[in-house]
């Protein structure tokens, strides 16, 4: 007497996604939390790097390029020395606040005196801030990608992480020209700005559920 098979489950579309991504039961919620973080702020770095490129340049030309990025690198080497010194004395949340409140104040600063027609230095400190305080911002979402897995899962996850922040980078390339076409240059770092406190929340959220669960472990 011929048996019948038993009936197999039926995979659900989370299910199927995990199969196809390689995410495996419980890496789901990280991975869509820094992924989402990660997504959002490749999209803002690049949508609000492209128009501050548009100010900037559209009112000094591309000559002055090559001081801008002899600013970029001292200041980059100052604010990453600092960085990395207070990264040991404070805690990562209260680090990933002060890196984000430092993204939005530089990026609100720049947005408002824009407008008010502010003389020329003004530039050469807005273009080299606008880029290396956002990087830190950056430094931050991945070394919280990092913090949540292990060697094993970095290099199974890692890939697909990377991936979605490179649809970032193509969104926001490819979403600059309609959206300044539509509210104008100087408003894409309010866009920015959104990204911005969008990805903080993804990241707080994680770091909250990290800090917890080593919480728990230690109890």
């Amino acid at each position: 007497m011929v048996q019948g098979k038993a009936a197999q489950p039926k995979k659900t579309t989370s299910s199927r996604a995990g199969s196809l991504f390689k995410i495996q039961p419980g890496e789901g919620g990280p991975v869509l939390l820094l992924g989402g973080a990660i997504l959002a702020t490749e999209a803002g770095y690049w949508l609000g790097g492209n128009g501050v490129d548009g100010l900037v340049f559209g009112k000094y030309g591309s000559d002055i390029l090559p001081y801008l990025l002899m600013l970029k690198g001292v200041l980059a080497f100052i604010l990453i020395t600092l960085f990395s010194r207070y990264l040991v004395l404070f805690s990562r949340t209260r680090m990933l606040i002060i890196t984000t409140v430092a993204t939005l104040v530089v990026l609100l600063i720049g947005r408002f005196a824009v407008v008010a027609n502010p003389p020329d230095w003004f530039y050469f400190i807005l273009w080299p801030l606008a880029y290396v305080v956002p990087d830190l911002f950056m430094v931050q979402a991945w070394g919280l990608a990092s913090e949540s897995f292990d060697s094993r899962q970095n290099k199974r996850l890692f890939p697909l992480i990377t991936a979605v922040g490179a649809l970032g980078v193509v969104i926001g390339n490819f979403a600059t020209y309609p959206l300044s076409r539509a509210v104008g240059s100087v408003n894409l770092l309010f866009i920015w700005i959104v990204l911005v406190m969008v990805a903080f929340v993804l990241l707080y959220t994680r770091r909250y559920q990290l800090d917890r669960n080593q919480a728990k472990r230690r109890g």
